[in-house]
């Protein structure tokens, strides 16, 4: 069974979790932890392009003889 977030109202349900970054919070984190906040503002823009759809590239998929898996 599929357990959804409702967007209109935010409803989240039991047993699940949530992700969510504050925009204030990733320059800072970035001069803090890693140095380099261009991965932050690469990751927002990306984010903003999208209109927040969640898309995932994978490699794509050899097929055991070897082939491109369509």
């Amino acid at each position: 069974m599929k357990t959804r977030t409702c967007t209109k109202c935010g409803y989240k349900p039991p047993k699940t979790s949530r992700i969510t970054i504050q925009p204030a919070f990733p320059i800072p984190l970035s001069e803090e932890y890693v140095g380099d906040e261009g991965v932050f503002e690469n990751a927002d823009k990306r984010v903003l392009d999208s209109g927040f759809q969640l898309k995932i590239d994978y490699p794509i998929k050899k097929s055991r003889r070897k082939k491109a898996a369509k």
